[in-house]
């Protein structure tokens, strides 16, 4: 269990960077990314790129060439996805095929028979129905878990209580870590090595789930992980959107950070030091209360906006000259990063400091380009 959380988070965060319907001939495919909220969302488009939705009730028939990310109360989804699967939901119910990676966080999940993921499952649930087919390796933690499809890769499970159907077909070797309960039909087909570890219970627990087994500590780093793992992805679609909207200043940003880092450290240094200053002495009298309010409001956008300037531009460094990179992908894989290099203690923080200080750098450099700009542009008036 120990070694499965840090893996999954590495597994879904990392993943967290990008059903089967012939489109019709006379259907326009519409070009990507595309980004819906709504309370309730039914999404049936042919799209070419990625595709964000979050809603209460998310409905998927579509063909999606890229990544699909879902964040929802409730999810359906079909048709054919390009890239890779990422769905944060209460209930999710897929009946697709997808041609990367899938990442599932759910509290009941149902993965019907036409299914086909052609590259690895990584799912978290309490309840899960998996009858489909995975090329990948298979990784799932829950409560009670029901596996009766084929997989082509290696099956690793931990879970409170699991079944293995008659129909199930593992091609390679299936471990199963359970607590309460295994049943393993003697029709099912593992051509692998079978492993099953039953895990201690402690005395007067037996109605105990898996879930309500994990001691606090546990329990606290599976909270961080989910709260993480959400903030993460909150981040991407915020981080995307805001590329889309403003692809130029995303564009200056991402070059002022890395034309001349020292440079941008500097800058972002005085900003930090000096900006909380002025809004102080603003503050500090009456008539400058509404300047100071907008000099925090204004910085607190900054700090925020770092994070992203600098995940874009590390994103862009490793994805150079690779075949993936897009601005949305370097971002994704920036934010993973940093993610991740938060949760390392002191060298972690410390290098992330460095880090924001230079997209800070990057914001303020162009501001004050901007600024430049701007009294140029108003001299001539000055003089008319």
């Amino acid at each position: 269990m120990k070694k499965f959380i840090p893996t999954t988070l590495i597994i879904t965060s990392l993943l967290f960077l990008t059903g089967f319907t012939k489109p019709q001939e006379e259907s326009v495919s519409i070009s990507g990314p595309i980004f819906k909220v709504d309370e309730s969302i039914t999404f049936t488009d042919t799209i070419d790129g990625d595709v964000f939705l979050v809603g209460g009730e998310v409905t998927v028939d579509a063909t999606i060439s890229g990544d699909l990310i879902i964040i929802a109360g409730q999810t359906d989804i079909k048709g054919t996805i390009g890239g890779d699967l990422r769905v944060l939901s209460g209930r999710a119910d897929i009946n697709s095929i997808i041609n990367d990676d899938v990442t599932m966080v759910s509290g009941q999940l149902k993965i019907h028979k036409d299914t086909l993921i052609k590259n690895s499952l990584t799912a978290v649930a309490k309840i899960l129905d998996f009858s489909g087919t995975a090329s990948g390796k298979t990784t799932i933690l829950g409560d009670n878990i029901y596996l009766n499809g084929q997989a082509e890769d290696n099956v690793f499970i931990t879970t409170n209580k699991v079944t293995i159907g008659k129909n199930a077909k593992v091609s390679k070797n299936l471990e199963l870590n359970y607590y309460t309960h295994s049943n393993i039909s003697d029709q099912s087909t593992i051509s692998g090595d079978l492993i099953t570890t039953k895990m201690q219970k402690e005395v007067n627990s037996n109605n105990q789930t898996i879930f309500q087994k994990i001691k606090p500590l546990n329990k606290f780093t599976l909270l961080i992980f989910l709260q993480q793992l959400t903030v993460l992805i909150i981040e991407i679609l915020v981080g995307c959107l805001l590329i889309i909207l403003f692809p130029k200043v995303a564009k200056q940003l991402n070059t002022l950070s890395q034309k001349d880092p020292g440079l941008a450290l500097g800058w972002g240094f005085l900003n930090l030091l000096l900006t909380p200053v002025i809004g102080v002495m603003f503050l500090l009298t009456l008539i400058g209360i509404p300047v100071g309010v907008l000099v925090f409001l204004i910085f607190s956008l900054a700090v925020y906006a770092s994070k992203l300037v600098i995940s874009l531009s590390l994103g862009t460094k490793i994805l150079k000259d690779s075949k993936l990179t897009t601005p949305y992908k370097n971002l994704s894989l920036g934010l993973v990063i940093i993610t991740a290099l938060k949760l390392i203690p002191i060298i972690g923080w410390l290098t992330y400091f460095i880090l924001f200080l230079n997209g800070l750098g990057a914001i303020t450099l162009l501001a004050k380009n901007s600024l430049k700009k701007l009294k140029k542009w108003a001299l001539p008036l000055n003089h008319r």
